[in-house]
């Protein structure tokens, strides 16, 4: 995601959306005459808070005199936040109020003809699967969105995107893995282990479509000695918000945004 850097002090991040249906098309004015208002319906203000993701770490006395321990530790400890800011750009945060990915797409399909993981003659066709999701984005978009399949990203989980590199018998008879055909047909294939296996969204990227706000990017804090346990404590932790805006008329949707379940 587009990144938007805000000051440190900030509590929330806010936008406008436009109500009813939408921004209005642009319209002929002859001289003189009165410009149409871009949304005649209003629009409402998005605030949304900016949280923290944070983890303590904790380590003895005696394993911090041994630094290999101290590096194992952080690492460890800021895999895990890098990890939870991962899960909440995907799949939100429901205690937070923060929506993620998956609850965005404007419309969604199934698979048509079996799960990926079969590459049987009779199994799965992942290819045109794709090729309909990328007809689900253009259709609900009304061809806003998808016009170039080469500047779309398809997000998918690891285990999925494995199965992309078997030959699937139903869709070809040659040696061609099914990945080979993919890379050709969209700009980027990104593999995303927050995901549910089995799920996957096509879409545009840019600054219209999401940002991630960062109002304090990655920190690690010095650990402190605490003498009653002898042990060093320090925190690790960013306060970022994902934000994915609304296209089309249904609140809280994107049509630049479609997916593809249960494969």
């Amino acid at each position: 995601m587009p990144i938007v850097n805000t000051d440190m002090r900030s509590r929330e991040f806010g936008y406008d959306r436009t109500l009813g249906g939408g921004m209005q098309d642009a319209q002929i004015v002859a001289p003189g005459g009165d410009i149409p208002s871009d949304s005649p319906k209003g629009r409402e203000r998005i605030m949304n808070a900016i949280h923290k993701i944070a983890l303590q770490y904790n380590i003895p006395r005696e394993d911090y005199i041994n630094k290999n321990y101290l590096t194992q530790a952080v690492n460890k400890a800021i895999r895990k936040v890098a990890e939870k800011d991962n899960s909440v750009i995907v799949n939100g945060e429901d205690t937070a109020g923060i929506p993620g990915l998956v609850d965005v797409p404007a419309g969604s399909i199934g698979p048509t003809n079996g799960t990926w993981d079969d590459n049987s003659d009779t199994g799965a066709t992942p290819y045109l699967d794709l090729v309909k999701l990328l007809k689900q984005l253009r259709n609900q978009s009304n061809g806003a969105f998808g016009q170039n399949p080469k500047a779309l990203t398809l997000v998918i989980d690891p285990l999925t995107e494995t199965d992309l590199y078997m030959t699937h018998l139903a869709e070809t008879a040659t040696d061609t893995n099914t990945m080979s055909k993919i890379q050709k047909l969209f700009g980027r294939v990104l593999v995303c282990p927050a995901l549910t296996e089995g799920d996957m969204y096509l879409m545009e990227t840019g600054r219209e479509i999401g940002e991630l706000v960062i109002a304090e990017d990655l920190t690690v804090e010095k650990a402190d000695y605490v003498k009653k346990n002898q042990t060093y404590l320090g925190n690790i932790y960013e306060r970022v918000l994902p934000v994915w805006y609304q296209h089309g008329d249904t609140a809280g949707k994107s049509t630049a945004i479609a997916e593809l379940t249960g494969v």
